[in-house]
């Protein structure tokens, strides 16, 4: 195990940043930030090319740049959503009648789903920016994370709040199969060749592959990862932890990414993340992500110990962390594998390279 290197850090103490996502062609990276700015910096130069101007002043909670490289989408807590062009010119804007903290494409670059406080995944066509599909009745809470299967556009996951991740077909507009126990905070599923990563924001078992090809079956997870502060993987391979939690600390980090998206919360809501710190300070997931030029490598990122780290699971071994000053919110991989990024609470943007 090794400290992973901060490549760059593109820095800006004013901003907390919601959602990061490189370009295709690895020449930029798109910051979304807390109080409604959107910025392009420029990957090989140390410069903000581009700062966006959109209609409303409201957390920017996610960002994502077609497969295509052809536009940028990104999506407000107040249901803005905003199309730019390559040059960051707005070129389509709508308001959708509820809170959005997600956006994913799928991987042909053709449809994009959002999500949030309605309970209710939508899918667009990225040629005409218009709704085609509401795929309903699989949440009872906000949704926070989704991912398209790598192999096909006809499967898509979601998971929130309601601690359950569903597997959708988008042919029938149903789920399929259901993940329960996870509790889904953020960008923090991803699929890749028939393996599902979960990031849950948590002590324990934080982070779990599923094999998707056990579908017929109940799934259940086939690796469970805990982000320890001592820098040490644990493996669980489904054995329960039986460790006292601490709920001592519940403000200062536990709630600190859902203020951004809504300043007033609610009972209901809070008690989603209340007694889940441990007094050894773990990092709790935020978001996770394969490598999808290296199928092996996963990591993950989250609040509590603020970390980032890589972990290779052929070999079920740690291979390097970031310790970041505050809570990491939001991460992006480039599209050949090599370049990785974190962000989150005032400490700007960390690119850092992924060794072979």
């Amino acid at each position: 195990m090794s400290k992973v290197r901060v490549a760059r850090n593109i820095y800006d103490s004013q901003q907390e940043t919601m959602s990061i996502d490189f370009s295709p062609d690895m020449q930029y990276i798109a910051q979304g930030c807390s109080n409604g700015s959107v910025y392009l910096h420029s990957v090989p130069t140390p410069t903000i090319n581009k700062a966006l101007t959109s209609p409303y002043s409201k957390p920017v909670t996610g960002i994502s740049f077609g497969p295509t490289g052809s536009k940028l989408v990104s999506v407000q807590s107040n249901g803005s959503m905003c199309t730019w062009n390559y040059h960051g010119q707005l070129i389509d804007h709508q308001k959708l009648n509820t809170e959005l903290y997600t956006i994913k494409y799928n991987n042909q670059g053709n449809q994009f789903a959002v999500a949030g406080r309605d309970q209710i995944v939508h899918i667009f066509d990225d040629a005409t920016n218009k709704e085609t599909q509401k795929l309903q009745c699989g949440h009872n809470n906000r949704i926070f994370g989704l991912a398209y299967d790598s192999q096909t556009s006809s499967v898509l996951y979601s998971g929130g709040w309601d601690n359950i991740v569903q597997i959708w077909d988008l042919r029938i507009g149903q789920p399929v199969q259901s993940i329960h126990s996870v509790q889904v905070c953020g960008d923090s599923i991803d699929e890749l060749d028939g393996k599902l990563l979960i990031g849950s924001w948590r002590p324990n078992d934080c982070l779990q592959v599923y094999d998707l090809r056990q579908l017929k079956q109940k799934l259940i997870s086939i690796q469970d990862l805990t982000m320890e502060s001592d820098n040490e993987i644990i493996v669980t391979n489904n054995l329960p932890f039986n460790r006292q939690i601490s709920p001592a600390i519940m403000k200062n980090d536990s709630f600190i990414r859902q203020d951004q998206v809504e300043k007033s919360s609610n009972s209901d809501d809070s008690q989603k993340q209340s007694s889940n710190q441990q007094q050894n300070n773990p990092t709790l997931i935020y978001t996770c992500k394969f490598n999808r030029a290296q199928p092996r490598l996963i990591f993950g990122a989250g609040s509590g110990g603020n970390m980032m780290k890589i972990f290779d699971l052929d070999s079920n071994s740690l291979k390097g962390v970031l310790k970041c000053q505050s809570s990491i919110y939001c991460s992006a991989l480039s599209a050949n594998g090599a370049l990785g990024a974190v962000a989150g609470d005032s400490f700007g943007i960390n690119i850092f390279n992924f060794d072979k």
